[in-house]
């Protein structure tokens, strides 16, 4: 008898083995990852458009002159102005800002114009809430608080939308702070953003309410800048803000916030800063794509403060499955590129919430908490790091302090530093143990501390100037007297000047002296010291 086939059963199976042949293949390149890393904007798309406040340009005039020489010869109406901290001064204009700044850049009296940039605090929506501090377990915060909790004479200063001031797990590490949004004074907060990074640095801990925070016994200064329903802050507010925080001493200042565009003002308020011994922090930002410097298709992308050079910018990782480091993607929503230095969890964050309900914050049936997203959220469990990394070593510089963060990181993605992660995922407890510390200014070396005996020991140079010549990383390796030298091989070299790093691996427990063979512009041979416990072997 002949066999009838079906052609209806034919067209039916014949594409779906297609589809299952075609989906095995594809998965684990297409589903594997988890996200897709390196992401470069849309070929046709246009660059990133800075924004900024309408009727407002911020100049800084060359050595004697000032608005008068401006004044009368404007195409603009200049209404009045202001001056500000750093030698700039704010004018208020009617007329197109940009068409005001090009016009000012060509007066040979005028050094700088500028329009007053936006910089947008770093949130995402949020997806069903749960509670539980990943953040702090994945960057071993437990085991760090054995060695240190944080001690109240370190101030860490949080720009944002101010604090709620009677927060119950708030309120005991909060000192008077200062509001640069309006004229009320008042540094309450008005959106939830500041009480939840508050939290995140320095909620106190171990009182049986709420939450712990990454240093439970910090002091917080809260300066409220930003605001208002899109939870904004111009670059001015900002730099007066950091002002202040330089005023009152802070240790360490947090900024959850950024955007497109240089500012001047900005980066003169954190370099100034920095050149007052503070460690500044900033969020990489949650735009979820890739920014180079020199880059042109993606240079525009760059979130700033965290582009700057003496700003430590964070980027977001996910929770990993069972918390397997080996599985750590960076999360969908977060920047990657040059502004990023080190990483942390910044997903499913839960923090502190004021008692007021605000939309981006999903609360628990426990009032005063929520769980919340964004590189917002893993910026400030750095800066809480950086306060116990302070609080255990008072005299560390703000250069030793930068090195013993990224050094201590563990290093996840491509060896050494890279475009995701930086140099690689926080660990509290790596960078409480041993010490490092340079010799001279213009390098910033850094070590894995406390290596294990066969251990892999990461070194890390930053060279802030010029080396001359092709350097060469060495050290000497003592122990009971014996010494050992060795060579470190350099196999990251993006610039000059650069970031060189090297791995060795550890064959003694002692004192390991580091020397670089290259010099700088001036002759300085810099050289590090890292000590750590002897006699450790596991």
């Amino acid at each position: 008898m002949r066999r009838i086939k079906s052609p209806t059963l034919f067209r039916i199976l014949v594409p779906v083995i297609f589809f299952l042949i075609s989906f095995l293949l594809i998965c684990p390149y297409g589903f594997a990852q988890g996200n897709v890393i390196n992401k470069r904007p849309p070929v046709d798309s246009e660059p990133a458009k800075p924004a900024f406040v309408s009727g407002q340009v911020v100049v800084k005039f060359e050595k004697g002159n000032h608005v008068e020489s401006i004044k009368d010869s404007s195409s603009f109406e200049l209404i009045t102005w202001e001056h500000l901290p750093y030698g700039f001064t704010r004018l208020y204009i009617k007329g197109n800002v940009l068409e005001a700044c090009n016009e000012l850049q060509m007066n040979a009296g005028v050094k700088v114009a500028e329009p007053n940039y936006i910089r947008h605090l770093h949130k995402t929506p949020n997806d069903p809430l749960f509670f539980r501090q990943d953040n702090l377990k994945l960057s071993n915060a437990e085991k760090a608080w054995n060695i240190e909790t944080g001690v109240s004479t370190v101030i860490v200063a949080v720009i944002d939308t101010g604090v709620d001031k009677v927060h119950p797990d708030l309120s005991a590490n909060l000192i008077p702070g200062a509001n640069f949004r309006d004229s009320s004074g008042d540094e309450s907060d008005d959106s939830g953003h500041g009480t939840a990074v508050c939290g995140v640095v320095s909620a106190v801990g171990n009182n049986g309410v709420g939450v712990a925070g990454a240093a439970w016994n910090v002091k917080i200064l809260p300066l409220r800048a930003c605001g208002g329903p899109n939870l904004t802050c111009s670059v001015v507010d900002e730099a007066e803000a950091i002002q202040e925080a330089i005023v009152q001493g802070a240790d360490i200042i947090n900024l959850s916030l950024g955007g497109f565009g240089a500012s001047t003002i900005e980066e003169s308020a954190v370099n100034d800063a920095w050149f007052a011994g503070i460690v500044v922090f900033a969020a990489a930002g949650n735009d979820g794509f890739l920014g180079k410097f020199g880059d042109p298709e993606t240079e525009s992308w760059i979130n700033y403060p965290a582009g700057y050079a003496n700003v430590i910018g964070v980027s977001s990782v996910d929770y990993p499955l069972n918390g397997d480091v080996n599985q750590i993607v960076l999360s969908d929503f977060s920047n990657s590129g040059d502004a990023v230095s080190v990483t942390a969890v910044g997903r499913d964050v839960v923090s502190t919430a004021p008692s007021e309900p605000v939309e981006f914050l999903i609360f628990s049936e426990q009032a005063d908490y929520g769980r919340i997203d964004g590189t917002s959220f893993s910026t400030p469990l750095v800066a809480g790091m950086a306060a116990i990394i302070k609080s255990h070593f008072p005299s560390l510089t703000n250069t030793e302090l930068r090195a013993k963060i990224e050094s201590s990181v563990t290093d996840i993605g491509a060896p050494g530093w890279d475009n995701e992660f930086g140099f690689g995922l926080v660990d509290f407890q790596k960078a409480l143990i041993g010490s490092t510390y340079s010799s001279n200014s213009a390098f910033n070396f850094g070590v894995t501390t406390n290596p294990i005996l066969n251990d892999e020991v990461i070194v890390v140079v930053k060279v802030k100037v010029p080396i001359v010549g092709s350097p060469v990383i060495t050290y000497q390796y003592e122990d009971e007297g014996v010494p050992m030298n060795g060579t470190v091989s350099i196999w990251q070299t993006p610039n000059n000047p650069a970031i060189w790093t090297g791995r060795f691996n550890t064959l003694f427990s002692g004192n390991i002296v580091f020397k670089i063979n290259g010099n700088d512009s001036g002759g300085n041979l810099p050289e590090l010291k890292m000590d750590y416990f002897k006699g450790r072997s596991n």
